[in-house]
């Protein structure tokens, strides 16, 4: 048992990976498939369930340790309930663990998508060796692994780290979760889209408005991004916002917690080059002297989507 591989699996909001990890941690037997989580939970979980199967088959149920798998939070690890994920309509109050477990029957292991994330970086990524990190995805959300003396901090019932939910603007606009002014409603990858379509259906001027046939609600957050790096002046201002307000969200993790690092993983890692220089500029506006001149290395996630898989297989080699 102790030298078998995981099977690795990352739920999100819009998609859904599955892989084979073995103890080296190589990743192999990749499937991805869409979430579809607007079809409700019952038609996902089946994708997801009948995905995970098919990976399983490949190799043999008795050949594999376990399945571990990674969740958009909020979630309490232990029970493996969710609380209202805003990714993930319909969900709220679901206990996942025995439908996985009673479909899979094996060894199943949950935890929500910062901390896996966070978990990989630790072990095997840009944490590696190190005792205080901060963790932060960045993409449809935003969430938070948080790791103390080596170990993740989940808090009383696994809510630690919900750094995308909380408020940096409280005349900001309504999140996902029911809150207002969220940091996730503000710097995420959907909040970049979400700001450079309403710039442009109020007729600001920019190359993006000539993408989709001018149907300026199919602009993307790296379609923005790409714009910004052709020199478009909006794309610029929109990326500068999103730069500055995440630098608020980091600062808050500084005041806090004093890490040695924060690593920034996610679809929106991909833009740190165009990110950081606003995050530092704010860090050094706002932040407290002591941290204005011993900032933490601030560092893009060097294992990528990778991190949520391997941190997800983790889980179960540490069962083991």
């Amino acid at each position: 048992m102790s030298n078998l591989p995981a099977i690795a699996v990352d739920v999100g909001g819009t998609n859904t990976r599955v892989a084979i990890v073995d103890r080296s941690a190589k990743i192999s037997n990749r499937v991805n498939i869409s979430t579809m989580a607007h079809l409700g939970k019952d038609s996902s979980i089946s994708r997801i369930l009948n995905t995970i199967e098919s990976v399983v088959t490949q190799i043999g149920r008795e050949n594999i340790a376990g399945v571990g798998v990674c969740m958009p939070g909020p979630m309490d690890p232990v029970t493996s309930e969710l609380y209202d994920p805003p990714n993930l309509p319909g969900w709220d109050g679901l206990i996942i663990k025995p439908i996985f477990h009673d479909f899979l029957k094996t060894v199943v292991k949950f935890d929500n998508d910062a901390n896996i994330a966070a978990i990989g970086e630790l072990k095997f990524g840009a944490g590696k060796n190190l005792q205080s990190v901060i963790y932060i995805t960045v993409g449809t959300g935003i969430g938070c692994g948080i790791a103390i003396n080596g170990q993740m901090y989940g808090g009383r019932f696994g809510y630690a780290g919900e750094l995308g939910h909380s408020t940096i603007d409280r005349n900001g606009p309504k999140c996902n979760c029911g809150n207002i002014g969220c940091l996730e409603v503000m710097a995420s990858g959907t909040a970049m889209a979400r700001i450079a379509r309403e710039k442009l259906n109020a007729g600001e001027s920019s190359e993006l408005s000539l993408l989709h046939n001018s149907d300026h609600n199919l602009v993307s957050a790296e379609e923005v991004a790409e714009s910004a790096r052709n020199g478009d002046k909006l794309s610029l201002e929109i990326v500068d916002e999103i730069g500055t307000n995440l630098g608020i969200g980091i600062i808050n993790t500084l005041h806090i917690f004093d890490p040695e690092i924060v690593i920034i993983g996610g679809g929106m890692a991909q833009s740190m080059d165009l990110l950081k220089p606003s995050i530092e500029k704010e860090i050094q506006r706002h932040a407290i002297r002591s941290i204005r001149i011993n900032t933490p290395p601030i560092v893009t996630a060097a294992l990528g989507e990778d991190a949520s898989i391997l941190g997800a297989a983790s889980l179960i080699f540490e069962e083991f």
